[in-house]
C-alpha cells in the first residue's frame, strides 16, 4: 500500500496552521497589552490608597511629633 500526498491538500494545511498561529499571536499580544493597563491601573489605585492612609500630620504643614522614651532618674545616693 501506497500513500499518496496531494501537493494541494499540503498547501492547505500549511495556510490552515499559519493562520491558526497569527489567531494565537494576536491572542497573546491583546492579553499582554490588557495586562500592562492593568498594572498601571493598580499602581494608581495603590499612589491614591496610600495618600488617603497617610497621617494627617503628613498632609499638612504642621511640625512631626516625635515622642521620646522617658528618662530614667539617676539612683539616689542618700541612704
Amino acid at each position: 500500500m501506497k500513500i499518496v500526498f496531494n501537493p494541494r491538500q499540503n498547501g492547505t494545511a500549511m495556510i490552515v496552521v499559519i493562520t491558526i498561529l497569527a489567531m494565537l499571536l494576536l491572542y497573546v499580544g491583546a492579553n499582554v497589552r490588557a495586562l500592562d493597563h492593568l498594572q498601571r491601573e493598580i499602581k494608581l489605585v495603590e499612589r491614591r490608597q496610600i495618600r488617603r492612609v497617610q497621617p494627617a500630620s503628613l498632609k499638612t504643614n504642621t511640625a512631626p511629633v516625635f515622642l521620646l522614651p522617658p528618662i530614667a532618674s539617676p539612683p539616689s545616693t542618700n541612704r
